[in-house]
């Protein structure tokens, strides 16, 4: 038998991945903002918790929090499937049961090859943004310290580089280290080609 519990949730604008941060800024009838530090929220898209069409989140922890500013620091744990929304607005809860970390056959030499084709992709998106912005990026060689391992990895770079909430969905939703290193560096691909497309990136004067 599958072992759920039950957890207050609370919308962000986008995912939140296991080990990644956000600060959130709650409104009024969000109360885990009300709740102490170290306890354990889901979070989910806002999208999806105003449609009422929850299925996946992550579970949290709030780290800081600051009851004037309605404000929470949140650090992803682990994935979570929605089993059921027992209350909507004003005090939305879920019974959810936690997801297995992603793991996937791969053999050591199948998975290097996807760890550094991700990197590869990592690197070349974070060059063009340079370009774009006439600015040092940020490097990604930062995302690859502390001894991660690949999925944790990959967390950390789809938390720091913008993609469509369908793509971060997909990336939260997939069970298999094969799935979740490959669509995420297809999906920093597409990034990288659509900034080669802009005027600016292509070299074309920036439109005022």
């Amino acid at each position: 038998m599958e072992r759920t519990f039950l957890v207050p949730l609370i919308p962000a604008e986008g995912v939140l991945f296991p080990t990644a941060s956000a600060v959130l800024t709650l409104s009024e009838w969000e109360r885990p903002s009300l709740a102490p530090p170290d306890a354990l929220v889901g979070v989910v898209p806002r999208r999806a918790m105003e449609m009422e069409e929850i299925l996946f989140g992550t579970l949290a922890r709030i780290t800081e929090r600051d009851p004037e500013r309605r404000t929470i620091v949140l650090v992803g744990e682990y994935r979570f499937q929605v089993r059921r929304l027992l209350h909507s607005h004003p005090d939305p809860i879920a019974e959810v049961v936690p997801l297995p970390h992603p793991e996937g056959a791969l053999s050591q030499t199948e998975l290097q090859e996807r760890v550094q084709a991700l990197r590869r992709a990592v690197r070349e998106h974070t060059h063009l943004i340079a370009q774009e912005e006439g600015a040092q990026a940020r490097s990604p060689e930062r995302l690859e310290l502390g001894g991660l391992d690949p999925a944790r990895l990959a967390y950390q770079i789809a938390a720091a580089i913008p993609l469509p909430l369908s793509v971060q969905l997909e990336l939260l939703q997939a069970d298999r280290l094969d799935r979740l290193l490959s669509r995420l560096t297809e999906a920093i691909r597409d990034r990288s080609e659509r900034i080669r497309a802009t005027p600016r990136c292509a070299g074309a004067p920036s439109r005022s």
